[in-house]
């Protein structure tokens, strides 16, 4: 029995062309990031013009512009229905004024953070003093970091030359040897 797409009584049946599907109405502009529902019914997906777009998979179709945010949407996360914790608290919420339209929203991160150096950093308001200052002191002084570099370069160059001539003098006195001498 051949397989149906080698067969090629099959090649010349006609196929009607549907409308191609996971488009929308308007133009979102390109997608930055995408997020999955938990049992994969919807995906949402962010896009550079602001906007965040529901699409149902099963039906491969647009469902619903979710809000246009007016800025671009890098980031979304979908979380899960059954949580174990809550991984954030809001800190402040402020109501925008009367004619303007965007809630300001501040969330904090609850839990426990591992302490490492990068995570310490995370949670202090700044930079810590002692990291500022070794940053200032490499970028004041780039020229002694590079030069201790070109140092031990130039010291492998030079041990580097000196095994090509041991290997030369070698192949040399070799060829000297293997050369019969006329007398």
């Amino acid at each position: 029995m051949i397989n149906p797409l080698y067969d090629s009584r099959l090649q010349t049946t006609p196929v009607q062309v549907t409308a191609p599907p996971w488009i929308t109405q308007s133009e979102p502009g390109p997608a930055h990031c995408l997020g999955l529902s938990y049992d994969g019914t919807s995906i949402l997906s962010g896009h550079a013009a602001g906007k965040i777009i529901h699409w149902d998979t099963g039906r491969r179709h647009f469902a619903a512009e979710i809000v246009d945010l007016n800025a671009p949407v890098t980031n979304l996360v979908m979380l899960s229905p059954f949580p174990t914790k809550r991984l954030t608290k809001a800190a402040t919420v402020v109501k925008p004024k009367l004619g303007e339209g965007n809630y300001t929203f501040t969330a904090q991160l609850t839990g426990t953070v591992r302490r490492n150096s990068f995570k310490q950093i995370l949670e202090l308001p700044g930079f810590p003093s002692d990291m500022l200052e070794n940053a200032i002191s490499r970028l004041s002084n780039p020229v002694n970091a590079s030069s201790s570099g070109d140092d031990k370069l130039r010291k492998e160059n030079e041990d580097l030359w000196e095994i090509v001539k041991e290997q030369k003098a070698l192949v040399k006195k070799l060829n000297s040897k293997l050369k019969p001498s006329s007398t």
